[in-house]
């Protein structure tokens, strides 16, 4: 039986994420290579209410080198995740979502997680993104 090690790192803190359906590029990239399993954990919140209804949608982006150039972060060309709907009574409050990212869409690459929403009233911060990265010893 193989043994699987476990790493968690911390892509960003405090990053603000645009409103209006930019999208927001969160800072350090996370090392595919290898990797069977990967769970992505943020922690977000808005500075007023946003619009109920409204989504937050994660997405990455690759690149084949931990400092090379990471496909253009459009929406078009990135890799979707997940998405999670906005709540406006619950959203001003730190909220935490788990996405759990099957084996089977991994990229052998370098991957960069960039957020975007279609909330238009105020602009959101992930005051917390990690990844906890799951390899074969």
């Amino acid at each position: 039986m193989a043994r699987i090690s476990k790493e968690t790192v911390t892509i960003d803190s405090a990053a603000t994420i645009a409103s209006s359906g930019s999208v927001t590029v969160m800072g350090d990239a996370i090392n595919l290579i290898d990797a069977i399993g990967v769970a992505i954990q943020a922690t977000y919140q808005w500075v007023s209410a946003p619009t109920a209804g409204k989504q937050l949608d994660f997405y990455w982006i690759t690149a084949t080198t931990e400092g090379g150039t990471y496909d253009t972060a459009e929406v078009l060309t990135m890799q979707f995740l997940q998405s999670f709907v906005l709540e406006a009574n619950l959203n001003t409050t730190p909220q935490t979502v788990t996405i759990f990212i099957d084996g089977a869409l991994l990229v052998p690459n370098f991957a960069k997680i960039a957020v975007v929403t279609n909330e238009t009233g105020s602009n959101g911060t992930m005051t917390l993104l990690t990844a906890t990265i799951e390899k074969p010893i």
